[in-house]
Parts: structure tokens; C-alpha cells; sequence
């Protein structure tokens, strides 16, 4: 399979190669139409240090991950915008229905204006709900996202969505399959709900490029400010043995994750609906010089039922900073509030409960040095997690279950939980071109 992976990365990068080659020739002519192409890419590599209480295993551990290996395209043809994404660090394992393997695609989508201030965005792109969820990742005041988006990830989907602005004011309407990236093909009866409507609308006073594209930091940021509602609604499809939500392979938040939600994958399966709604807010503002102070703010909460009961959990974050070239410095506390519903249901049908009611915390102080503008930076971190889940397993050793929450499995070799403190320390080294 890396074999093949190779093989399928060189041929890429020819086929790259030829489309800017005749890019470069179709600009040289006088036909009037322009096809610009320009590659891009991003290097994440992340040492990881952690110290908590583990009953087999040590109780500190430490490990280097390449945490993203990313290469893609922006292309603009006379207005029309074209994004390409892949990913081939391997930072997600995503094994779609057999037969099928993931390529690692992410973005594959072209924007289409369809007027002055409206543009209809189509194919596969992140779906447009929660600021932290949409922030793209190389332009990060931290290690990783916080906890909170564990329980409310929307991540990438196959749809369309129309978004504009006027003067301030700038809204998104979009419509996906609620299955997630990396799909393949399958010619599979169904019996169709209702596809993933996504809205976000609000006020973007100079803080975000679009609605779209949003930064937490960048070398040389903007001062502005924005808010924005979120929500996001489906009612599932079910799709050969199975629904679309629950083999959603990829970006599945707790709230959807089958090991974690006791009905979604109760059988005979039954067409659940699946809700979020949530709000955030940003701003920055010049302090002094090159001095700017900035806050981030937002709150979710979302609801899986179906005739088996239903489940919701709600969460948030906050963070603040000062940025002044080169050097930044932020703040970050985040919160799940976990549903007490949560549980492994094992493949004897036994039924073991993951967690209580009790909130989750995290507190995480972070600084960033911009070696070169934001092509070359480093950014340090320690995450202190606060009455966190952790599944001790009599064999391998202790899991963060925000972290691997796929390890509760380990209930049926008599593993435990319990709620730890936990400290963390990363120090990433980013490269970036474009």
C-alpha cells in the first residue's frame, strides 16, 4: 500500500508539473482567458511529551509524529477558484467500507461567483460550522485544536454551499451527504432522509478573508472582529446494512461515534437525527506599534436521538493573546460537558458506561516564534487536561480517551476508567510555502 502510495504521489506531482507548465503558456496567449495555478504545502513535525497515571506501562511518555504532511493546488480561472488537498502524512487512518481505501483527499472543490457578492462553492471542502472546526490548521496559536472540538468536529464533506456578503454581514447555506470525505462509489439501496443542511451567518468586520477561510494567526495578522451562528441538521439515510452516519469514516465526533453512542448502531438500526447548533466570536486590535491583542470565543451544543434514546453533550472554549513580530503568546481553556448516556456497547450486547456527567477541562498556554514570516515558525505548548477520561488496560497500558476514544473497546479485556490530570508539552516545527 505505501508502494503505491508513492507511485500515486509522483504521478501527481507530474500531473502538477504539466497543469503549471500549461498554465504558464495559456497566460502567454491572447486568448483572454487566464488559468492561474499556484502549488502549495505544509510540513507539521510534533514532539509530543505526556505524563499521567499508568498501572502497566510508565507514567511519562514522549514521541516524534510527522503531524501533517499536506500538498495541494489554488487555482483561479478568470474568477472561478479551484482547491486541491491531500494529505500524505498519514495523520488520519481512514478505511472506508470494504473494498475501499482512502487516498487522503481532502479538498477537491471549485468556486464559482455568481455575482458581485454571492459565490456557490461545490465538491469536497470543510463543511462551514464552528470557527475553531474551519481554522485551518497551519495557521494555529497552538499544537492542536482544543477538546471541545472532539465532541463537535463537522470536518470535510461532499456538498455545495452557497455563501455571500453584504457590507458586514455575511452568511453560508450548505447542503452535504453527512457521510464524510473519502467515500467511494457504491451502488447501494437506500432509503434517503434528509441530507446535512449546514448555516452559518453573522458579522465579519475585516477579521476573516470570507466566511469561508478562516485564520487564527497569522505573521502579519488583521485587526477586526466577527461573530457568527452556527447549525447544522440531518435525519439519516440508511444505505445498504448500514446508515450514513454511522460508517461515517472520518471526522466523527463523540456524539456520532458508535463506540461512544450506545443507540446510533443499535440494531435493527434505526434513522437517527443528528443536530448541532453553536456560536463564536473573534477580534484583534492594534495595542501599540506592532503590539495587537487577541480573543477567541465559542459555545456548542448537539443532539443524536433515535427510537433507542437520545444523546447530546455542549462544550466551549476561550482564548486571548498578544501577537508582536516575531513572538506570540495565548491563553486557551476549553470545556466538554459529556453526556452520562455515553457507552460501549460490546459485541455480547453488555452494555459499559463510559463516563458521568462531570465536566472535562482544559487549560493550555501557548507560545509561538515566526522564524520567517509564516513560512518557517515554532510553536510551543503545554495542555493540562482536568478530570479527563482515561481507559487503563490491564495488558497495553493507560489511553487518553479525548484523545483515542476508540480504545474504550478495551472494556472486554477488563480494562477500567477512571479521571485523571494529566500534563501535556509539544513543540511543532511548521514549514509552509504557497
Amino acid at each position: 500500500m505505501k508502494t503505491f502510495q508513492r507511485m500515486l504521489f509522483m504521478l501527481f506531482i507530474i500531473v502538477v508539473s504539466n497543469l503549471v507548465t500549461n498554465a504558464q503558456l495559456n497566460n502567454d496567449t491572447t486568448s483572454g482567458s487566464k488559468l492561474e495555478i499556484t502549488p502549495y504545502g505544509r510540513l507539521q513535525l510534533l514532539g509530543f511529551g505526556q505524563s499521567l497515571t499508568d498501572h502497566v506501562q510508565a507514567d511519562q511518555r514522549v514521541y516524534l509524529y510527522l503531524k501533517e504532511a499536506r500538498f495541494g493546488l489554488h487555482g483561479n480561472d478568470d474568477g472561478t477558484k479551484l482547491d486541491v488537498q491531500f494529505a500524505f502524512g498519514g495523520e488520519d487512518i481512514v478505511v472506508a467500507p470494504s473494498p475501499g481505501v482512502s487516498l487522503q483527499l481532502l479538498d477537491f472543490s471549485i468556486d464559482v461567483p455568481l455575482s458581485n457578492s454571492l459565490r456557490l462553492k461545490a465538491g469536497q471542502f470543510k463543511v462551514p460550522y464552528s470557527r475553531e472546526g474551519m481554522t485551518n490548521t497551519g495557521y494555529s496559536s497552538f499544537g492542536d485544536r482544543s477538546i471541545q472540538y472532539d465532541a463537535f468536529v463537522a470536518g470535510w464533506d461532499v456538498g455545495l454551499a452557497a455563501y455571500g456578503f453584504s457590507g458586514d454581514l455575511t452568511a453560508a447555506l450548505g447542503i452535504f451527504t453527512g457521510g464524510g470525505r473519502d467515500v467511494p462509489i457504491k451502488y447501494l439501496p437506500e432509503k434517503l432522509g434528509i441530507p446535512m443542511w449546514v448555516l452559518r451567518a453573522g458579522i465579519n468586520n475585516g477579521y476573516d478573508e470570507d466566511i469561508l477561510t478562516v485564520k487564527q494567526t497569522e505573521y502579519n495578522p488583521s485587526a477586526g472582529c466577527a461573530f457568527f451562528l452556527n447549525a447544522l441538521y440531518t435525519s439519516d439515510s440508511k444505505i445498504g446494512h448500514s446508515t450514513v452516519l454511522n460508517v461515517k469514516s472520518s471526522d466523527k465526533s463523540l456524539l456520532l461515534n458508535s463506540n461512544w453512542n450506545p443507540f446510533i448502531a443499535a440494531s435493527p438500526l434505526d434513522k437517527g437525527q443528528f443536530w448541532q447548533v453553536g456560536a463564536d466570536a473573534a477580534a484583534r486590535k492594534n495595542l501599540y506599534a506592532d503590539l495587537s491583542g487577541f480573543v477567541e470565543a465559542e459555545l456548542n451544543y448537539g443532539s443524536y436521538d433515535n427510537k433507542y434514546g437520545s444523546i447530546d453533550a455542549a462544550g466551549g472554549r476561550i482564548q486571548f493573546g498578544i501577537h508582536q513580530k516575531p513572538y506570540e503568546i495565548a491563553l486557551r481553556y476549553a470545556f466538554i460537558k459529556p453526556n452520562s448516556k455515553f457507552a460501549y456497547i460490546a459485541a455480547n450486547h453488555l452494555s459499559y458506561s463510559i463516563i458521568n456527567d462531570k465536566l472535562i477541562h482544559e487549560i493550555t498556554l501557548g507560545a509561538t516564534y515566526f522564524i520567517k514570516n509564516d513560512r518557517l515558525k515554532l510553536t510551543l505548548d503545554l495542555p493540562i487536561l482536568i478530570q479527563v477520561p482515561v481507559m487503563n488496560d490491564p495488558i497495553s497500558g493507560s489511553y487518553v480517551l479525548t484523545q483515542q476514544p476508540d480504545q474504550v473497546s478495551y472494556f472486554t479485556l477488563g480494562g477500567k476508567i477512571d479521571r485523571q490530570n494529566i500534563v501535556q508539552g509539544r513543540i511543532q516545527l511548521q514549514y509552509a510555502f504557497e
